[in-house]
């Protein structure tokens, strides 16, 4: 059989398995061939000789459209993924108001023809209606997985209560009775906590309020008690709880425990979180919701990632210019936010492989494998086997380069 490409001498990352030495071959856009090829001919060959043959990371959160219209970022944002490894990315769709039924249609056109990666959805959930209508989203749409907000952003999301978070899980564990990979991820804050910080320190401080500042007014204290009412929630409506973009080592240790009483979750942190800190020189240009943090919460996450606590590693990306982050314009004026899809892999093999030395097919693991899991992609998606789609990332692990 002629191969369309042949990847031959690299040192391919299968999640699961290890690390083996072998040919790729590839039909189609599809694997279809793992092993010794040395008697196939290919109409491209590839020598991958002391490079490790990834499969395709899957980024589950991604935000397009935020502060840039979403055509736009749709191309610039996948662009920069597919650069940095990233092929698959899960986005979040956001509508304050109104049905998805109705816009949904027109964002997956242009998803079509826009994007440089493959892609999937989900919800964000913020009124009864569109609650209402999460099977019919799951149904008609394929999309059965959702996103609640227990904190939202004050003048850009309201946030939903707990009898809506409550309904939430429970729709998504009719949905996957019913066969869907549904998911019910969760932006787990405590509100009135975040809310009273931020009326003390803005006042005291005002506009010259800190990074630290910034991760005192969405303490550590509001996330963990959030997360552990979602997990109660979840476990009342028979649903797992997707924690997204974890960032304390607190709230890790409360599902850690939950997890050992045999409560089903998933666990997301991100590469941002996994990499910078509330002391960072670049000050409010490091931005985020839920913030950055200290060293110590850093390394509960990493220690979470390499014991197996963390099941996907993320970008939560939210693009924006340096004029839209407003970092260098004080405290109270600083919006938040930034684009880390084209770094999120060199991040976290920095970080967790050299710097950690976790294993690379451990974070492979996490960044591929996991979330296709989760989200009903594998095995076609996050892995390297034959039938697989040819998402292949090369990686030459000896190569340092600084990001700019």
């Amino acid at each position: 059989m002629a191969l369309d490409l042949k990847i031959e001498h690299g040192a391919v990352v299968i999640p699961g398995a290890g690390i083996v030495h072998a040919t790729v071959g590839v039909k189609h856009g599809r694997i279809v061939h793992l092993g010794d090829a040395s008697g196939e001919t290919a109409a491209r060959t590839v020598n991958a000789r002391g490079l490790h043959v990834l499969p395709g990371v899957v980024d589950p959160h991604v935000h397009l459209g935020t502060r840039s219209p979403f055509e736009l970022e749709c191309e610039s944002e996948t662009r920069a993924a597919l650069a940095g490894g990233v092929t698959t990315l899960g986005v979040y769709l956001r509508q304050l108001a109104g049905s998805y039924l109705e816009s949904f249609p027109q964002v997956l056109e242009t998803a079509t023809r826009k994007a440089s990666t493959d892609f999937f959805f989900h919800v964000q959930l913020f009124t009864r209606a569109q609650l209402a209508e999460v099977p019919r989203y799951a149904r008609e749409l394929g999309i059965p997985s959702i996103k609640m907000y227990l904190c939202g952003l004050p003048g850009i999301l309201p946030s939903v209560d707990d009898a809506f978070l409550l309904e939430g899980f429970r729709l998504a564990a009719r949905l996957a009775g019913e066969g869907f990979p549904a998911v019910a991820a969760v932006h787990a804050e405590n509100e009135p906590l975040v809310n009273r910080a931020w009326a003390r320190i803005s006042a005291e401080k005002g506009e010259g309020g800190t990074l630290a500042d910034w991760a005192e007014v969405h303490s550590a204290a509001a996330e963990e008690e959030a997360v552990l009412r979602s997990a109660y929630l979840a476990r009342v409506a028979g649903a797992p709880l997707y924690a997204v973009h974890l960032t304390s080592g607190a709230a890790l240790a409360r599902l850690r425990r939950l997890r050992l009483a045999q409560q089903p979750l998933y666990v997301e942190v991100t590469s941002v979180h996994l990499s910078l800190t509330s002391d960072d020189p670049m000050g409010l240009c490091v931005k985020r919701y839920p913030p950055v943090r200290g060293r110590e919460d850093v390394e509960a996450l990493w220690a979470g990632v390499a014991r197996g606590d963390v099941d996907v590693l993320a970008t939560d990306n939210v693009t924006g210019t340096r004029e839209q982050n407003r970092g260098d314009q004080g405290f109270l004026k600083a919006s938040g936010g930034f684009g880390s899809l084209g770094v999120h892999l060199p991040l976290i093999l920095h970080e967790g492989h050299y710097r950690r030395r976790i294993p690379v097919e451990v974070l492979v693991d996490r960044m591929a494998r996991r979330p296709a899991q989760i989200f009903g992609l594998y095995p076609r998606k996050g892995t390297i086997a034959v039938g697989a789609d040819a998402d292949l990332v090369l990686v030459d692990l000896k190569r340092s380069q600084a990001v700019e």
